[in-house]
């Protein structure tokens, strides 16, 4: 599949849509997910975004996730097997629109485990740190511009500065027991 890296101004509609695919995806997971969170830089108030909704599903058994889930097959997302293969720790599913580009990714993760509190860690330091989203925002226009065609540099050229963040982010304490 191929995705053209494209950043948008924000839309105030994201949180509505991560509303309804929230509710499909606790749907469809039922009662292996203790909570979904919404994350990525569409769940940053002014943030500007490649406009793909980002949910983050924290299940209370990771091993639950090993194949893909016929319920989330069912439910119309995408299992994406040779790039899970890569993953570990995490299981990715994705949703496209009608026009074959992506709209929606969901991370499956164990819950409070270290990815659920570092994807949580450092949504929450975007949200709490204006200069800082202003300072990802002028790195993913950039990169976007850079790496169009590429989203895999795209995105691995980020690494550095989430790494930098989640290094002086104070533990996450997101639990939603």
């Amino acid at each position: 599949m191929h995705d053209e890296i494209v950043v948008v101004a924000y839309d105030a509609s994201w949180p509505q849509a991560f509303a309804a695919a929230r509710l499909g995806a606790e749907a469809a997971l039922g009662p292996l997910a203790y909570a979904i969170e919404h994350i990525g830089s569409t769940a940053v108030a002014g943030l500007s975004a490649k406009p793909v909704i980002d949910l983050l599903a924290g299940l209370v058994t990771f091993d639950s996730s090993r194949a893909p889930l016929p319920s989330l097959l069912a439910a119309g997302w995408q299992f994406p097997t040779d790039l899970n293969e890569t993953l570990d720790g995490r299981r990715f599913y994705m949703r496209t629109g009608a026009s074959g580009v992506r709209t929606h990714h969901l991370h499956l993760v164990a819950y409070d485990g270290p990815l659920w509190l570092g994807y949580l860690q450092f949504r929450d330091a975007l949200r709490s740190s204006p200069a800082l989203a202003r300072e990802y925002e002028t790195l993913k226009l950039a990169l976007a511009d850079r790496f169009r065609d590429d989203r895999e540099r795209y995105t691995a050229s980020k690494t550095d500065f989430v790494t930098r963040v989640l290094g002086r982010a104070p533990p996450s304490d997101r639990r939603l027991r």
